[in-house]
């Protein structure tokens, strides 16, 4: 551990002491970040720590203390009065404005992505019961005698049963659908043959029109008497082809510039490689913001709490904040080599398990959804984490309900590729119609040129 690391630990130490001495925050709450501003007119100094937004006044005793889950709404705001300001709106309607803040948007991104992202760490459960003192209580009352166990664990296997139903007949409504795509594509290659016919006829009226009205034109078509023959178009495949579109796992993080400031971006972990993107564009928040999983060489939790870096054997280390850092390491350790990634806990960082598949499994608790994906061997079995005294029946309706329960992930999975496939197919359908509704009004306006002409004849 170097000494800047130990410095910078000993300073957030100092900091997250005071702040919980100062607001009576109990443990195992931490500063993430603080910044010099005002409040109410106050000079003071906002801190923000994982669940938390509290302000302390420099030279009163004025404190204010909210909890994120107690906002309901975070503004920039900028009037005559107040500069670089923002503004929070309480659950009970209470308007909070801090002022003077130099790191204006930074504090705004920070606030924003932990009140919608609140931190957590997964401890994994325990091994599981069996002839343990626990188990002596549970099946013997305070006089020693002998009660009965009561399992409380029911699991409703024809609920799963009908989910798996469900799900199947969305995917096969989801084919069905396809089918009727592949037969409307047929049909709109017909009307663009036919469409095409009818222009190859008007060229053919075209040209005796010409004769009629011109001597020259008359010659000239006994000159070239063989006629064109009429526009043959071959049949294309229409078949949808539904392609495996590639799984990825999008996560919340604010980005770290080179001048420390942070803003908000996705890091998208997919098969091979991994990528910071832009939220609002979905491209790479910088040209080289992608990286193969084989360069990752280490990843460092800061003392700066929330906060990690990735490092690469041959490039620039990846720094960011969030509240996901334990599965973002826990994913990073399992799409790599073993022992290829060194994992270090700066000083003052709580150390967090991981590399175990059991930690994809759990949901992150951002407020946006997020595309994610569980990888096969990260599917655990769920009876694997009942206690000793739950009947075979249970952990085998158990095991059962997970077997539909990765059966229907699979038959959403299809649909989301069937859907991918529909958009594209709609899409080309549309081009199509488009180009076709042209050469109608092209066809409508020729004849219409051609029935004023035979007119001009008759009048003749």
């Amino acid at each position: 551990m170097t000494t800047e690391a130990q410095k910078k630990a000993m300073i957030m130490r100092r900091k997250t002491d005071q702040f919980r001495r100062l607001f009576n925050i109990p443990e195992p709450e931490t500063v993430i970040q603080d910044y010099a501003c005002t409040l109410r007119r106050t000079p003071g100094r906002m801190y923000i720590s994982q669940n938390y937004i509290c302000f302390g006044a420099s030279l009163t005793s004025y404190l204010e203390i909210i909890p994120m889950r107690k906002v309901k709404e975070v503004l920039p705001e900028k009037t005559l009065i107040l500069s670089n300001g923002i503004r929070l709106t309480l659950t009970d309607n209470t308007k909070l404005s801090f002022g003077g803040l130099v790191h204006r948007d930074e504090a705004l991104n920070l606030i924003n992505y932990l009140w919608n992202n609140p931190p957590s760490v997964v401890e994994l459960p325990q091994e599981r019961i069996s002839n343990s003192s626990r188990a002596d209580e549970l099946a013997t009352g305070s006089d020693g005698t002998f009660l009965e166990q009561k399992q409380m664990v029911q699991v409703d296997v024809e609920a799963s049963k009908r989910a798996l139903r469900l799900a199947m007949e969305a995917r096969n409504q989801g084919a069905d659908v396809l089918s009727e795509l592949e037969i409307q594509a047929e049909t709109i290659d017909r009307i663009e043959a036919s469409v095409e016919n009818i222009h190859h006829h008007l060229d053919t009226s075209d040209k005796l029109l010409r004769g009629i009205e011109s001597l020259p034109a008359y010659i000239g078509n006994l000159m070239k008497s063989k006629k064109k023959p009429m526009p043959v178009q071959d049949p294309k495949d229409r078949k949808i082809i539904v392609e495996k579109q590639e799984r990825h796992m999008d996560i919340e993080i604010l980005y770290k510039w080179k001048n420390d400031s942070l803003s908000p971006a996705l890091l998208r972990l997919s098969n091979n490689d991994f990528s910071i993107l832009n939220p609002e564009t979905d491209l790479l928040i910088v040209r080289d913001a992608k990286w193969k999983y084989e360069e990752v060489q280490g990843i460092c939790l800061r003392a700066r709490h929330e906060h990690m870096d990735i490092r690469f054997s041959h490039r620039e280390r990846l720094r960011f904040m969030s509240s996901y850092v334990q599965i973002i390491t826990n994913e990073l350790v399992l799409r790599t080599q073993e022992g290829q990634v060194a994992v270090e806990f700066e000083p003052g960082v709580k150390q967090f398990p991981f590399g175990d598949p059991r930690i994809s499994v759990l949901p992150m608790k951002s407020t946006r959804s997020a595309n994610t994906f569980m990888r096969k061997e990260a599917q655990i079995k769920t009876s694997n984490l009942l206690s000793d005294n739950v009947s075979q029946k249970i952990r085998n309706d158990m095991d059962e309900t997970d077997k539909d329960m990765d059966q229907i992930q699979d038959f959403l999975l299809d649909l989301g590729d069937m859907a991918v496939a529909m958009g594209t197919e709609i899409d080309r359908s549309g081009q199509q119609l488009d180009k076709i509704s042209v050469r109608v009004d092209q066809a409508q306006h020729r004849m219409d040129r051609s029935n004023r002409r035979i007119d001009n004849l008759l009048d003749d």
